[in-house]
């Protein structure tokens, strides 16, 4: 599943949601690539959780956050999902808005 165009303007809003999402997608892949000598390698952009996975435990990782997160990390993360409701493509805005029952992959 490929990354939206829009992801990268939600995760870096917050360096807290940013982690939360590289240790998702880390999970996903088994654990972080790297080479022979313990250096990250190129991944494939496209192995990445479905995109309601990924929003799920962004959910998750920002109600269990929001009280550290500033008041302006907070605002940016709420507008970036407000702004794909109202002018992002039906398929991202259905993303948005679903919740995730999901949890791991074993």
């Amino acid at each position: 599943m490929s990354t939206p165009p829009w992801w990268n303007e939600l995760t870096e809003a917050s360096t807290v949601l940013a982690a939360s999402d590289r240790a998702e997608v880390d999970m996903w892949r088994g654990g972080p690539e790297t080479d022979e000598f313990g250096l990250p390698m190129e991944f494939d952009e496209d192995d990445v959780p479905p995109l309601t996975v990924r929003l799920g435990s962004l959910s998750r990782s920002f109600a269990e956050n929001a009280s550290a997160m500033n008041s302006q990390e907070r605002r940016q993360v709420l507008g970036v999902l407000e702004k794909l409701q109202a002018t992002g493509s039906e398929e991202d805005s259905t993303a948005v808005i679903t919740p995730d029952s999901s949890r791991r992959y074993s």
